[in-house]
């Protein structure tokens, strides 16, 4: 469930407001409006997304989705965790994160060479850039 401490009883405040400041000095992240996954960068503050230097308009919930995706890059996003984040509690059209999704591949991965975002069968989406071979610089 995340957890990665624990302190057993009788403590004192002391102890615990210790390994509070660890677990916050642990998990303190430096946050940045940009994200770069290989050729593709996103600025959340200015909405703006890139590849290979062209930008390539995104609407906003295509916006929202390629963000998702690349904060939790390289691992696969399940579509209940892209719906949650993207819509919330609401439910929506049960084709809409597909075709979300689609329009994003047109604009992201079809104009170029390389794909960036994968689908993997039954468990979700992942976005990531290809790893160079091992000869190359």
């Amino acid at each position: 469930m995340g957890a990665d401490d624990y302190i057993v009883k009788p403590f004192s405040l002391s102890e615990l407001l210790l390994r509070i400041n660890a677990v916050l000095r642990r998990t303190k992240k430096e946050l940045s409006p940009f994200l770069t996954i290989g050729p593709l960068k996103l600025n959340a503050e200015t909405k703006q997304v890139f590849r290979d230097g062209k930008e390539i308009r995104v609407n906003p919930t295509g916006f929202k989705i390629l963000q998702f995706l690349m904060s939790k890059s390289p691992n696969i996003v399940s579509r209940e965790e892209l719906e949650k984040e993207i819509w919330g509690f609401n439910r929506v059209a049960s084709d809409a994160l597909r075709a979300q999704i689609h329009l994003l591949r047109q604009l992201v991965d079809k104009p170029f060479e390389k794909q960036l975002i994968h689908t993997r069968q039954g468990f979700g989406w992942s976005i990531k850039a290809e790893e160079k071979d091992a000869g190359e610089n």
